[in-house]
């Protein structure tokens, strides 16, 4: 075989594995709402009408998503999260993961779930118009959730960029730094 074709392969298995593009769509992130993990308002992601944003499932238990929580815009806390109020999530964020006093600088929203038959509206949208980074699922025994499905959420910190007119437009595995999608998200605020 051609050492060409075999890299041109490999490449094309990386990427699958890091990032898939969304498909097309009549429907808008814009056409949900939720509530902020404090409670204190309901916010009507119209709001956001005309800008690039970022979706991320998270879990401030998890070490491994420090630098995705620190880097992501919008977050919404899946039920997985410790914590039974948003002060003690708000206490995890600023106390233990990321810690060391970080305040976020992004909204989050309350706790829902994002896979199974509870699944979320926005995440019910978010993975019917995204097809999964993975045909994997690691760690089955620790899957808590009925029904998988091929476009469930692997694990936390996918992201799910969208673009000005509320499309969603790829979605990233766990794995991949917010600060490399930065390329990506500058095209999409100019385009």
């Amino acid at each position: 075989m051609n050492p060409l074709w075999v890299g041109l392969v490999c490449s094309l298995a990386l990427v699958r594995g890091q990032e898939s593009v969304c498909d097309p769509t009549t429907g808008s992130i814009y056409d949900f709402s939720e509530e902020l993990l404090d409670g204190s308002e309901i916010v009507d992601f119209d709001d956001f009408a005309g800008k690039v944003g970022l979706f991320a499932s998270s879990a401030s238990k998890n070490d491994s998503g420090r630098d995705d929580f620190v880097s992501s815009q919008v977050v919404m806390v899946t039920n997985k999260e410790p914590g039974a109020t948003a002060a003690e999530i708000f206490n995890g964020i600023t106390h233990v993961r990321p810690g060391g006093g970080y305040v976020p600088q992004f909204r989050l929203f309350k706790k829902v779930e994002v896979n199974g038959s509870g699944t979320h509206p926005v995440f019910a949208f978010l993975k019917g118009t995204c097809p999964s980074t993975t045909d994997e699922f690691l760690y089955k025994s620790e899957l808590f959730w009925d029904e998988l499905n091929s476009r469930d959420l692997r694990w936390n910190f996918e992201k799910f960029l969208i673009d000005k007119t509320g499309k969603p437009y790829k979605r990233y595995h766990p794995a991949v730094d917010p600060i490399t999608m930065a390329p990506e998200i500058q095209a999409l605020i100019e385009a």
